[in-house]
């Protein structure tokens, strides 16, 4: 069983082995989430494998797909047409609104797996669909008539995102580790920086809600402060980095 302290080292000797199970390594991520206090990582991890199942959570954009949309129609003489090709720009002005240009995929990683593995093209419905296609079909003039519209994703597709899941979790756990001595944990500006940098996609600044500013010029308690998007060093990277900045300073050496 691995110790607390070790959960960092556990993870980065693991997430590089392609035959660990992603579903147990995202596990592992809510643990440390949990360990380091770190609401981001462990909000990102349960999301993963429980699935965005409230429809106000924004979807990962990597979760997000753009999907080939097809319809099946029946004319007035009973003949049905399947697996048409269609754009939404053919659609009416009113219902290309109800057809959206990227489909996301709330579900559980295991749940992705699982169409993943499946081998299959597997149709997309969605509600709104339901809608684009009545509103489609009051302007055909009855011939012919969509009786069905859907997206098609494929066992592939579904395994690009599975692959982006697993390389996000790399590049966090590597930045999360990075000046972290060995069995010991990051710290939760740590875990939390990564989440915002390879979840997020922030790479100039991020806000965070700061409860204690003590130390932090110009700023009170509960304020907001902006941070740089990078994971921050560990103390001991940032005391070498003050004894660089002392050393030049004595040296003349310093840019103002």
């Amino acid at each position: 069983m691995v110790a607390d302290a070790e959960l960092l080292a556990d993870l980065r000797e693991r997430v590089l082995d392609e035959s660990e199970s992603l579903t147990g390594l995202l596990r592992k991520c809510l643990a440390l989430g949990a360990l380091t206090g770190s609401e981001a990582l462990r909000l990102w991890a349960s999301r993963e494998l429980k699935g965005y199942d409230d429809s106000s959570l924004e979807v990962p954009a990597y979760r997000k797909l753009r999907l080939p949309l097809y319809l099946d129609s029946i004319s007035l003489s009973q003949i049905i047409m399947r697996r048409q090709s269609v754009s939404r720009y053919q659609a009416p002005a009113d219902a290309q609104d109800l057809i959206p240009e990227l489909v996301s995929f709330r579900t559980s990683i295991d749940h992705l797996i699982g169409m993943a593995e499946s081998g299959d093209t597997q149709q997309i419905r969605l509600e709104s669909l339901k809608f684009a296609a009545s509103k489609w079909n009051a302007r055909q003039d009855n011939d012919p008539q969509i009786i069905d519209l859907y997206y098609q994703v494929s066992d592939t597709a579904i395994g690009g995102i599975l692959g982006v899941v697993r390389t996000t979790l790399v590049e966090m756990v590597l930045d999360m580790a990075k000046d972290v001595p060995l069995h010991q944990l990051p710290t939760r500006r740590q875990a939390d920086a990564a989440v915002h940098v390879h979840v997020g996609g922030s790479h100039d600044q991020y806000l965070v809600n700061v409860q204690d500013n003590s130390g932090v010029i110009g700023q009170g308690s509960a304020g907001t402060q902006a941070q740089h998007a990078g994971v921050p060093p560990s103390a001991g990277g940032q005391r070498l980095q003050r004894w660089g900045w002392i050393r030049r300073l004595l040296r003349g050496r310093v840019d103002t």
